[in-house]
């Protein structure tokens, strides 16, 4: 267990929609919206990013920054099997969770589909374990314990990135330009990358990275969030 996150207090609990988020003590936030946890990843992220990407691409090689605690990453592996598009999911996290903690979450129970209870338990083995792991024929999953700044990208390797790291109010020094820039040539031309944040400097830092940015509607308890483009 790493140690920055051993000695952390983090709570489970649930939210409006029944399904679990993470509750950080120290900092007094959730992991996710308290207004639901599943809907508020399926609108920002499946709805607005995977699937906006998937009509331009015939396989995604999909990137998420913040893995946390694989919510994402088990939506984008039921759209892979429920649309049969072809994923290679690459998540970067480099504060893995506590296992006894990732084994009370109940996004399987709420999701309902088939395998998705394997599916999780899939993910959180290759959190922990480093290694690529084939899900099922149509999402291949693999976990870098790496902050996202450190690791080095293929230029335009990726379609789509999620980009979930904790509120820029507690942790800006991921949110900046040269990070942001950092993804931007790690994206393929006509790839987005989505986020929660719409905060002004958010947008202002992801345009002066070279990306396009649309503010889009946000889930319940949220008034926008971002999707930032590259374009020609």
């Amino acid at each position: 267990m790493d140690k920055a996150i051993q000695h952390i207090p983090i709570s489970l609990r649930i939210t409006a929609d029944g399904s679990h988020t993470l509750w950080r003590e120290d900092w007094g936030e959730p992991f996710h919206s308290i207004y639901g946890a599943i809907q508020e990843s399926q609108h920002v992220f499946i709805n607005a990013g995977l699937a906006h990407c998937s009509v331009k691409f015939e396989k995604i090689n999909l990137l998420e920054i913040g893995l946390g605690t694989g919510l994402n990453a088990l939506l984008a592996w039921n759209f892979a099997v429920s649309n049969c598009k072809k994923i290679d999911y690459t998540g970067i996290e480099p504060f893995p969770l506590p296992q006894n903690l990732l084994s009370q979450l109940n996004y399987p129970q709420i999701l309902t589909s088939t395998g998705s209870s394997e599916a999780l338990q899939y993910i959180h083995e290759a959190l922990y374990s480093g290694k690529k792991k084939e899900i099922s024929d149509f999402f291949m999953v693999q976990v870098i314990r790496k902050d996202f700044r450190q690791v080095d990208y293929n230029p335009e390797a990726y379609h789509c990135i999620f980009f979930d790291a904790f509120d820029p109010a507690k942790v800006p020094e991921l949110w900046t330009a040269d990070a942001f820039r950092q993804l931007w040539e790690a994206l393929a031309y006509g790839g987005g990358l989505v986020t929660y944040s719409a905060k002004g400097q958010i947008k202002r830092n992801l345009q002066e990275a070279g990306f396009k940015v649309e503010k889009l509607p946000g889930p319940p308890g949220k008034r926008e969030i971002i999707r930032a483009l590259k374009v020609l």
